[in-house]
């Protein structure tokens, strides 16, 4: 049972780090953009994935070579209380994601008036 847990926590860890360096090494446009984005979604959706971000990304013009970095973006988003995992996954519609399954998020503060 000890070393379970032990396996879990350096799990997490390793998590916590990974995100932080991808984070860290991600263009600095595209994190404000993404950020942004994420809130307008929050914001106008009652639900949406990564998908409708990057959509919007690339809509846009913005990259990033870290692309593993809109997991910190989704997840600061959480903690600031603007969206909430469900417990729902749907396939991906990016064709360089492979059909992966992707989270549905709901918004906290979606106005009311928004579709």
């Amino acid at each position: 049972m000890v070393t379970q847990l032990a396996l879990v926590l350096q799990g997490e860890a390793g998590k916590a780090d990974g995100m932080a360096r991808a984070w860290d090494n991600a263009n600095t446009s595209w994190k404000a953009a993404a950020t942004a984005i994420v809130r307008h979604l929050a914001e106008t959706q009652r639900e949406f994935t990564t998908d409708s971000v990057w959509a919007e990304l690339d809509t846009l013009g913005f990259t990033t070579r870290e692309h593993r970095a809109m997991g910190s973006v989704m997840r600061a988003a959480a903690m600031d209380d603007l969206i909430l995992k469900t417990d729902r996954v749907v396939p991906t519609t990016r064709p360089s994601a492979n059909r992966r399954p992707v989270a549905v998020w709901r918004s906290l503060i979606r106005v009311a008036s928004a579709t």
